[in-house]
């Protein structure tokens, strides 16, 4: 499979989960927010009726880009949160504001030897393109002689992997969770941007429970109705089209998102291995569905939901057609949440977490090294 970002086990490293709460919270009684780009205050209803130029913004965000730079030194390194092929994950603070963030360096010599120079600016124009509160904003990047960085919100308590690693989630949590993650999710199909690595780990937890998605290692920019063939991701979470001659369109992210809302219900995958590779065929097996526990009624709102995303034919997969997300949110899956509550981060899902500790940095990672600004702008696309 293709790897594309630099760190892959990020949330393997991040926070460890003591346990979830059952008891409600409340974060205000204001569904008026600030968005991230800036504009005036804006709220559900408004947030509804900006989806319809969200493309738009995306391709004036990607053409005029005006990501902040800035450099290595103005960043204090407070430890290391994961390590992967491609570089480095730090937790830094920014000297002169005292703001935490996550730096994520990655190592110019091996993009060269695995030649992908080009993922990296995509993967940097896309998120800084993606302005919304459900989306980890980027806010710096820049690059010298020998590394590209990104500068990124740092999500205090870690991943949703780590969550449902050690059993499943109560059933309203996952709701709420599923009720942000898919905020997030509409306004990335409305802005023309496919994930294409939905999953756990890259869904990111913080203060008051509020949910991200980050890692856009994997993403891509595309116009509705268009078609990809790169075979990428993370194969328990790939949908079936993803392996035919076909092609496949946004619809993967919904697939990728059933799979999620199950493991998080249920602590398995909807497949078996022997399942999985009866789907990742250019003709799958049909008669393949997911294995729901005995004690899940067949009329069960959760089955019917969980089905409809995880529906083979993509063109019927819930989420897809007339309807799009409106047929996600109207769903008896989410009686009783208010979407509007949940845009207004009045409800989020409710955890008792310890923060992420970091590797305590060595002598060695206290001094930043020194490179040189002399770089050649046209070797890495799209990244300055």
């Amino acid at each position: 499979m293709g790897n594309g970002s630099s760190v892959r086990n990020l949330g393997q490293s991040l926070a460890r989960f003591s346990r979830w709460s059952t008891r409600a919270l409340t974060c205000g009684s204001s569904s008026v927010v600030r968005s991230r780009d800036g504009s005036s205050d804006v709220d559900y209803e408004d947030h509804l009726r900006r989806l319809g130029t969200a493309n738009d913004r995306m391709k004036q965000y990607w053409k005029n880009d005006g990501c902040p730079k800035a450099k290595l030194k103005h960043f204090r390194n407070l430890g290391c949160l994961a390590r992967g092929t491609f570089g480095i994950v730090h937790k830094v603070q920014h000297l002169r504001t005292r703001k935490e963030f996550a730096l994520k360096r990655q190592f110019k010599e091996i993009l060269r030897r695995k030649n992908n120079q080009t993922r990296p600016g995509v993967e940097r124009r896309l998120q800084w393109a993606a302005k919304n509160r459900f989306i980890v904003g980027l806010e710096y990047a820049f690059q010298d002689s020998q590394n590209l960085y990104l500068v990124m919100e740092y999500a205090p308590y870690g991943d949703l992997a780590e969550a449902v690693s050690r059993s499943p989630l109560p059933e309203k949590q996952t709701r709420l969770a599923s009720a942000q993650i898919v905020l997030g999710l509409e306004f990335l199909f409305a802005s023309g941007i496919c994930h294409r690595d939905l999953k756990p780990l890259n869904i990111f937890i913080f203060e008051r429970g509020i949910l991200k998605i980050g890692d856009f290692g994997l993403a891509k920019a595309m116009k509705k109705g268009e078609l990809t063939h790169t075979m990428l991701g993370t194969e328990r979470y790939m949908a079936p089209e993803m392996f035919s001659s076909m092609g496949y369109g946004t619809a993967i992210d919904l697939w990728a998102l059933g799979v999620l809302i199950f493991e998080c219900l249920y602590d398995e995958n909807p497949f078996t291995d022997e399942q999985r590779k009866q789907l990742q065929c250019k003709e799958p097996d049909r008669k393949v569905s997911p294995g729901f526990p005995s004690d899940v009624p067949r009329d069960s709102p959760n089955r019917d939901f969980l089905c409809g995303l995880l529906e083979l034919d993509p063109k019927r997969r819930l989420g897809v057609g007339g309807q799009d997300f409106r047929a996600l949110k109207e769903h008896a899956f989410f009686r009783g949440i208010s979407f509007e509550r949940v845009y207004s981060h009045e409800l989020t899902i409710n955890v008792r977490v310890e923060p992420v500790k970091p590797k305590e940095p060595t002598q060695e990672d206290r001094e930043w090294p020194q490179f040189d600004d002399n770089y050649d702008p046209e070797e890495f696309p799209l990244f300055d």
